[in-house]
């Protein structure tokens, strides 16, 4: 095993530091043009996802982690003091499908910026990992993410026992700069404080998996 996949498999998370360059970020800064205020769901276009795809540098880091890895959901954050928000430790259990369909463990439908979200099984989360682009330095000032190391061993955890898990292990907080690149496992508690800072915190969070869902579900997102 390699040391960035016992990190991803060990703590939930494995750094690229300084993994994007100029171009890889001019790109990615058209692809998440949007006019939301805090955070919105990318229904990536032919366009957006031509962009996408142009970044080999960010797919690139995949290979070793997560075989055969495709992009199955985006969003894009741009925290300030202007819009700001908190957000408490949480994990994120849902995936984006193209339509609504009835298949047995995947619950809690709800429709998000025009996309149906569900909360598909354990099994399907425990595979999946996001990377967290960094478009702009993130910091505590303007309330960069923080995570609980380890945390995505505890499989689906309840909201009630959130702060119990937390308060056994050890937390990191997602300090980086703009090109760096955060790997992380799909079921991994984090949560994020509010802006103090007059700098913005760009962000844009790409979910990857390499699994097919039961049909007739699909991603809503195809590579």
């Amino acid at each position: 095993m390699n040391n960035n996949l016992m990190f991803l498999e060990e703590e939930g998370r494995v750094w690229f530091r300084n993994a994007l360059n100029t171009t890889d970020i001019t790109l990615l800064n058209k692809a998440c043009l949007s006019e939301k205020l805090h955070g919105d769901r990318i229904n990536w276009n032919s366009h957006q996802a031509s962009m996408l795809r142009k970044v080999a540098n960010l797919h690139g880091l995949f290979e070793g982690l997560l075989p055969s890895a495709k992009p199955v959901r985006a969003l894009v954050f741009n925290k300030s003091t202007d819009t700001n928000w908190v957000v408490p430790w949480h994990q994120d259990r849902v995936i984006a499908v193209k339509d609504r369909q009835d298949v047995e463990g995947y619950t809690n439908w709800t429709k998000k910026s025009g996309i149906w979200h569900v909360e598909p099984p354990a099994h399907i989360l425990e595979k999946m990992i996001f990377a967290r682009v960094h478009l702009e330095d993130n910091t505590e000032e303007n309330g960069c993410m923080e995570i609980a190391l380890g945390s995505h061993r505890h499989g689906k955890i309840p909201t009630e026992i959130h702060a119990k898990i937390v308060s056994s292990l050890q937390t990191e907080m997602c300090i980086a700069k703009k090109g760096d690149v955060l790997i992380v496992k799909a079921l991994t508690l984090h949560r994020s404080q509010a802006s103090n800072s007059d700098k913005t915190r760009k962000t844009l969070r790409v979910d990857y998996s390499n699994q097919e869902l039961p049909l007739p579900l699909q991603w809503a997102v195809l590579s």
